[in-house]
């Protein structure tokens, strides 16, 4: 995960499958700060209570949701 957000690109973003989403994040919180990883960029993604095939839904769900915000969010080098 450190080398994941040590070697991303500024406009990456790491989706991370989670029982628990929000101790994800309160987890990861200090190595984020220390890589110097965008904390917003960091997805925990919830697959509690479902099967790979609705693992796989949530994860769609995630990166559309990512594209979405992106497309709706001027770019400031353009």
């Amino acid at each position: 995960m450190e080398e994941a957000m040590k070697t991303s690109k500024p406009d990456g973003y790491l989706l991370v499958g989670a029982c628990a989403p929000k101790a994800q994040e309160k987890l990861f919180k200090k190595l984020i700060r220390a890589t110097g990883f965008n904390e917003k960029h960091f997805v925990p993604v919830d697959i509690r209570g479902t099967d790979n095939a609705g693992i796989l839904e949530r994860l769609r769900e995630s990166v559309e949701g990512i594209f979405k915000e992106e497309k709706a969010t001027p770019n400031p080098t353009t």
